[in-house]
Formats: structure tokens, C-alpha cells, sequence
């Protein structure tokens, strides 16, 4: 798809305006559409990350998750020992091979998805 050429073309600077300008114009347009995809509001957090021994997932005055799973990239679920307090839940993964992990968080009919690296 090429532009109509300016009137003056021989001018070069003028040329290379018109294209800069061209260009700035055709990037600019809309390449995605955001399809109002409602995500849960998250005030959830994983600390330390990268993870060690063990790491704590936080949901401060959230309600307790139904389920908490650890997943590697290939969808499996990991058996990993996990304990919930109050506002928190501990997950020992000392077990865990070095790479990285999405932990999904049932919140009702909603799963939050994090990433882990160890």
C-alpha cells in the first residue's frame, strides 16, 4: 500500500516529512480490540518471588480461595503441601525443579492466575 506522493516530490525533505508523517498515521491506527473481558480485582500477592523453600500467598481482606493449584506450563497440576492461615496460605516448594510455575486461585467462580519463578 503506497501513499499518494505529495505534489513537489523532487524536494526530498518534503518527502521525507510526507512519509514520516504517512507512517505515524498507519501505525497509530487500532491493531486490537479490547473486548471488555471483566478480570477479577486482585489483591492478591506471592512473596518472596522467586520462591526458595517456601512462599506465601497472600488475600488480605478477600475471601478465603476455594482452591489454590500450582501448574507448570504444561497445564499438569503439581501435589504440592499447602497451609492456610487467617488471610494467607504458605506453599512448601521445596519440590519444585527450577523454572517457573502459575499458581491459579479459585475466588468463587473466578480463577486469578500468578506467575512463580524458582
Amino acid at each position: 500500500m503506497q501513499p499518494d506522493l505529495p505534489p513537489n516530490v523532487n524536494d526530498s525533505l518534503n518527502l521525507y516529512y510526507f512519509y514520516k508523517d504517512y507512517v505515524f498515521n498507519l501505525c497509530s491506527i487500532t491493531t486490537s480490540v479490547d473486548h471488555d473481558v471483566k478480570k477479577p480485582k486482585s489483591s492478591l500477592s506471592i512473596y518472596p518471588n522467586p520462591v526458595s523453600d517456601k512462599c506465601t500467598i497472600s488475600w488480605g481482606d478477600l475471601k478465603k480461595p476455594e482452591s489454590i493449584d500450582v501448574l507448570d506450563l504444561s497445564g499438569s497440576e503439581l501435589e504440592l503441601s499447602i497451609s492456610y492461615g487467617d488471610n494467607y496460605a504458605t506453599l512448601v516448594s521445596d519440590q519444585l525443579p527450577v523454572g517457573i510455575f502459575i499458581v491459579r486461585i479459585q475466588m468463587g467462580q473466578d480463577y486469578i492466575y500468578k506467575k512463580i519463578v524458582k
